[in-house]
């Protein structure tokens, strides 16, 4: 048998049967327990991670999410390596149709069935003990991934102060290597959750019709617009012309609320005056998409982030959680580009940044390969998995 110190509690396994016991003990160091038994009846911590992974399960499918675990056939295992075996939990995906998925298929010349989902929760599930180590891989398995969102379970039944723990890992790794949108979740939340009667219904969205575009576009562009828009539609997409992310709306507001005094800006560098920001287009650079594709979110999203939001209002204190309306997602983003230089650079930038998959647009075979040329530059440090670059002419 092998045996595992955690604090205050002693694990030891059974090799028989496999189980885990969790023994208490009175003296650091000392710990007791009864292995004359041929199935023990103490709840294991396996029993623990099952139910609570079963929780999720459910969780996700009353918010009109499918739960899974398998990222193949799936918009997202476009980004991924062949050899790559995702090690997440569960994940929370959404359907596509199949004239979603030929509309991408299309494009990115795959076979539409290999497109059937669109995972959008990454959800990691820790009923035990972890250590530090292990949390961390979590955050980092989730963040490969690539889902919009991102859910870090873990259990204070299995050792005390680990939600504490987690939340300072998720800060500590959003500090080093950027933001990514996964927050921690404690396990005896879920009952509660579970009784909420949830709205798994989507969400309205409205496109628009504006196919007049700017910066480095071409004759070719107002056609390439209407083509992009028309397959979009088609597909049963909503299209939006010049799409400005409201995330950074979002995070101005949460700015002020939360930082009060953070939204100054110097306005004269050689006089050295200041001035306060009253926008969100003033305090961040919302560069445009030509074209987007929206895929509508369930409503039960939002409800469930603003009910983790309340359980521990610190999320939203400390920036884990920005609120906002959670509707949509951009499955697809398009720049039209017919140069490769700084411009066209920038814009590969924005695609991965806001969408789930980018394109970038060329209309001469020429200038496509130097944009891939580009992307490869950029790849090792700045990832942009999710960019492709395409011709139409």
């Amino acid at each position: 048998m092998g045996i595992c110190s955690l604090g205050p509690t002693f694990l030891i396994r059974v090799k028989t049967c496999d189980y885990w016991l969790p023994v208490k003990n009175q003296q650091r160091g000392v710990g007791h327990c009864r292995l004359g038994i041929s199935r023990p009846t103490l709840v294991t911590m396996l029993d623990r991670t099952k139910a609570l992974h079963d929780q999720m399960v459910r969780l996700g499918q009353n918010l009109g999410f499918v739960a899974s675990r398998e990222v193949s056939n799936s918009v997202l295992s476009l980004q991924l390596d062949e050899a790559y075996q995702p090690r997440v939990d569960l994940m929370w995906s959404q359907e596509l149709t199949q004239g979603q998925s030929s509309a991408l298929g299309d494009l990115l010349r795959v076979k539409p069935e290999k497109l059937s989902h669109l995972p959008l929760v990454g959800i990691e599930v820790e009923g035990t003990a972890p250590s530090t180590k292990t949390l961390e891989a979590d955050y980092a398995n989730i963040a490969a991934l690539g889902t919009k969102y991102g859910l870090l379970v873990v259990s204070e039944e299995g050792e005390r102060g680990i939600y504490g723990r987690a939340a300072r890992i998720i800060r500590t790794l959003r500090r080093n290597f950027g933001h990514h949108a996964i927050v921690p979740m404690e396990g005896a939340w879920l009952e509660q959750l579970l009784r909420v009667n949830c709205d798994s219904s989507l969400h309205k969205l409205e496109g628009n019709t504006k196919k007049k575009g700017s910066g480095g576009e071409l004759g070719w562009s107002p056609k390439t617009r209407e083509y992009l828009a028309q397959v979009g539609l088609e597909a049963g997409f909503t299209v939006v012309h010049d799409y400005t992310p409201p995330l950074l709306g979002d995070h101005f507001e949460w700015i002020q609320k939360s930082m009060p005094g953070a939204n100054g800006h110097m306005t004269a560098p050689a006089s050295g005056r200041s001035r306060s920001l009253k926008k969100a287009t003033e305090y961040f650079t919302g560069s445009k998409l030509d074209v987007a594709w929206l895929l509508p979110l369930p409503r039960g999203l939002a409800q469930l982030l603003t009910a983790l939001g309340e359980q521990d209002l610190n999320l939203v204190t400390h920036g884990l959680l920005i609120p906002g309306s959670h509707d949509h997602v951009v499955v697809a983003g398009f720049e039209l580009e017919s140069s490769s230089g700084k411009h066209a650079a920038g814009g590969l930038l924005n695609l991965s940044a806001y969408s789930v998959i980018g394109f970038v647009v060329s209309n001469t075979e020429q200038n496509r390969k130097s944009m891939v040329e580009t992307l490869k530059r950029y790849q090792p440090t700045l990832g942009l998995r999710n960019v492709h670059v395409i011709q139409i002419r």
